[in-house]
Order: C-alpha cells, then structure tokens, then sequence
C-alpha cells in the first residue's frame, strides 16, 4: 500500500516537470523507463527509488533538496 509520502512527492515531480515543459514520454526516455513507470511514481502507485529520485531530479536540473523542501510548504 502507498503511503502519502509517495503521493506527495510524485505530485511535486510532476509540477517540476511540467514547469520544465517536458512530456512524461520524455521523462521516460531520459530515464530509460517505461512511461507508464513515470506515471505511477507521480500518481503515488508506487515509490521510486532513490537511485530513480536522483535520475529524475538531475533530468530537471534541481536538487533532491529542492523537491523535499517543497514538500514541506
């Protein structure tokens, strides 16, 4: 079962990478994922890994920090 934790930081991904203007199938490119598997971590289905975070972070050019202090406001 996912908890709020996934929910919440797969929604703050997924302002990241809209605000980027990039497509979930781009994010999955980038990654070398699935774009169904991008879906998912930002819906909260199911938690990322932290090796995953870091890919998807540097993608976006922000800092895991960043992501987790927007979490917090």
């Amino acid at each position: 079962m996912t908890d709020n934790f996934d929910k919440e930081l797969g929604a703050t991904l997924r302002q990241f990478r809209m605000r980027a203007k990039i497509s979930q199938t781009e994010m999955a490119n980038r990654l070398g994922v699935t774009k169904m598997a991008v879906s998912h971590w930002e819906i909260g289905d199911r938690a990322m890994t932290a090796i995953n975070l870091k890919k998807y972070c540097d993608a976006l050019g922000v800092k895991m920090q960043d992501v987790f202090d927007r979490m917090e406001s």
